[in-house]
């Protein structure tokens, strides 16, 4: 069986700087300011390499190996 998900993220440093400067404060009430999980979480993407940065080759071998025939795909923007 091969399955298709869901609100898939992906992030890029790029697009991250490149919008940077026209978003507005981040605005997040429901999060602790001193929680850097989403930074972390980034920084261990990029770091590993894994499939959230990753929208070519190492994702397509994570879906086959996963049994994924199909991603929707969704930006995180959770940049800091």
């Amino acid at each position: 069986m091969k399955f298709i998900t869901l609100e898939e993220h992906w992030e890029s440093e790029r697009v991250n700087a490149a919008a940077k400067p026209y978003m507005p404060a981040p605005v997040s009430p429901h999060k602790n300011p001193e929680d850097h999980s989403i930074e972390e979480f980034m920084a261990k993407s990029k770091r590993d390499n894994t499939e959230l940065t990753s929208v070519g080759n190492k994702r397509l071998v994570f879906m086959d190996k996963n049994h994924i025939e199909m991603q929707i795909m969704g930006y995180g923007d959770n940049s800091p």
